[in-house]
């Protein structure tokens, strides 16, 4: 272990006492920019999984494995509900809300029905009040 505390001390001592050489850009790639972009690509989605199942993890090792037993008790009788819901009625819905959510984001719905528009009218010209003035000067 201290092996391992000593190479990364001296990997990042390396880094930022001489950033400029190709040892110190190549360990900041290595190192700082490579962890980055992977970060940068996690979602929301897995950061829920990931707290969800820490979660459970912790809940099973603190009960003592009696919650993993109870739900390997209650997995026949929940394959059993799921069996009553028909199937193909859960993939057409499922079908339906994939199709509407990509019309929607495609905004392909602006082609499929155009919006109405009014017939064209030309406004009339404005008409620019007549100076009446005998000597033209304005009138204050």
């Amino acid at each position: 272990m201290i092996v391992l505390a000593t190479a990364l001390a001296g990997a990042w001592a390396m880094m930022t006492l001489a950033p400029s050489t190709p040892i110190g850009r190549s360990l900041h790639a290595a190192l700082v920019e490579a962890p980055a972009r992977r970060l940068a690509a996690v979602r929301r989605a897995t950061v829920i999984a990931m707290l969800l199942t820490i979660a459970l993890t912790t809940a099973a090792w603190a009960i003592d494995y009696e919650l993993l037993q109870l739900a390997a008790m209650a997995a026949p009788e929940a394959a059993i509900w799921l069996s009553m819901v028909e199937v193909g009625t859960l993939v057409e819905v499922g079908a339906a809300a994939f199709a509407a959510r990509t019309v929607f984001r495609t905004g392909a719905l602006r082609t499929i029905l155009p919006r109405p528009r009014g017939a064209r009218t030309r406004r009339p010209a404005r008409s620019l009040p007549a100076n009446d003035d005998e000597d033209h000067r304005a009138a204050a």
